[in-house]
């Protein structure tokens, strides 16, 4: 007979025989995060739920490398689904929680086959094995394999906790630098996440076209004060010229994702930024970002307006309408939409009157066109960059200018006539 039972979060399993009872002692320390759109505590109390030696063994089997498990119950099809997402993160912490989950709750039942085998041999020193004598309760199989064990529960929770410490600040370090902010603020930032301050803030700077932004950065560590997490920054934009002039906008930081420090500058200078943002439901959507220079919240943040696919607005097609040299290349194209996506006003070349001039775009979602301006950001009149058949006045010109024509065919007589008086 086999059974399980759960003193706090250690997991003690017993198979009695006749002569003998077998137990082992599963203790998993485990620094829980928030990973690819996965909350490991949350994916745990799931895991809590299900009797795993019971649970019905689904036939498609379940590895890194392999699929999913499918499964008629459903919240083991989520469990699996979202270790699965664990195993595939980029960064190593997320491999290291979904097998130390699947040990857990796995090792020594149906499911154990379905653990890695080289997670199964990691795993071997968190799993302790005492036979007994026949009638031995669980509470006192517990006490003794607990003693045999807390040495080394601790030296092993210590060096889970230093893997964590490291990996989390490597990761930490990638969404700096993908972030735009570069290595500037690590060597503080370490030491602080070392010494274990709770919540902390770092500034830092960066110059674009000559204008100085200056980026006071947010880390925070997680309810257990292992894990920080860097949520949010406030972006300035200085007026030499004119400090009242000064622009502000705190921006929030998704799981790693988000506005980065060139995109908060082109934000902060009125341009439009496309980024990738999630719903409620964690469902990713493409949406054109501005400010609202005018208006405000209650925080002191401009409001930030939202134009998303269902807005219509078609950066690729509204270029088509312009002789831009650059649109015959593929790849400059490419680099065209990528960097005015970004939010950047970028060098093109237009053909006018039989030569090309070189001018900036700037993409305005908010009223599906562009904007225009010459070498010295001086606005140009959009209409007359048109190649000739998308001039919205062409036609109509072309029209007047034939009616004309024809009225003076038709009527040669009255001409004269006016100019006689005339004279």
């Amino acid at each position: 007979m086999q059974q399980d039972y759960w003193f706090g979060e250690d997991r003690l399993h017993l198979e009695s025989w006749q002569h003998h009872t077998d137990a082992w002692l599963i203790r998993v320390p485990l620094q829980h995060a928030f990973i690819d759109h996965v909350n490991s505590a949350e994916l745990e109390k799931l895991m809590k739920k299900v009797d795993w030696q019971r649970a019905e063994f689904p036939e498609t089997r379940y590895s890194p490398q392999l699929q999913a498990i499918i499964s008629t119950d459903p919240l083991i099809t989520g469990i699996c689904n979202e270790l699965q997402q664990l195993h595939d993160a980029e960064n190593r912490q997320g491999t290291l929680l979904a097998r130390s989950l699947e040990i857990k709750y796995w090792s020594l039942g149906p499911y154990d086959q379905l653990i890695h085998p080289q997670h199964r041999l990691d795993g071997q020193r968190l799993v302790h094995h005492e036979i007994f004598q026949p009638g031995t309760t669980p509470a006192e199989a517990y006490r003794q394999l607990g003693g045999i064990s807390q040495s080394q529960h601790h030296e092993m929770n210590l060096n889970n906790i230093n893997i964590m410490n490291t990996e989390n600040l490597d990761y930490l370090k990638k969404n700096l630098l993908n972030l735009g902010f570069g290595d500037k603020v690590n060597g503080e930032m370490e030491k602080l996440i070392t010494a274990k301050v709770p919540e902390f803030s770092l500034t830092t700077g960066q110059e674009y076209n000559k204008k100085k932004m200056d980026y006071t950065l947010h880390f925070k560590a997680g309810e257990q004060n292992d894990m920080y997490f860097f949520n949010r920054y406030e972006a300035s934009l200085k007026n030499e010229a004119d400090p009242t002039k000064d622009r502000m906008q705190t921006l929030f930081i998704n799981r790693g994702h988000g506005v980065t420090a060139k995109e908060a500058f082109n934000l902060l200078e009125g341009r439009a930024v496309e980024k990738k943002l999630y719903n409620k439901e964690n469902e990713p959507y493409t949406a054109w970002l501005k400010l609202d220079f005018k208006e405000k919240d209650q925080y002191g943040n401009h409001l930030l307006h939202k134009f998303g696919e269902g807005y219509g607005y078609n950066l690729e097609k509204t270029l088509a309408n312009y002789p831009i040299k650059e649109l015959n290349d593929n790849q400059q194209k490419e680099e065209l939409l990528r960097s005015l996506r970004k939010g950047n006003a970028q060098q093109v070349s237009i053909e006018k009157d039989g030569q090309s001039h070189k001018y900036y775009l700037v993409a305005e979602p908010q009223y599906k066109t562009l904007n225009i301006y010459d070498s010295s950001m001086k606005s140009v009149k959009r209409e007359q960059m048109l190649k000739q058949e998308n001039r919205p006045d062409q036609s109509q010109s072309q029209s007047k200018k034939n009616s004309q024509k024809n009225q003076q065919e038709n009527n040669p007589k009255k001409q004269q006539s006016r100019k006689q008086k005339v004279h």
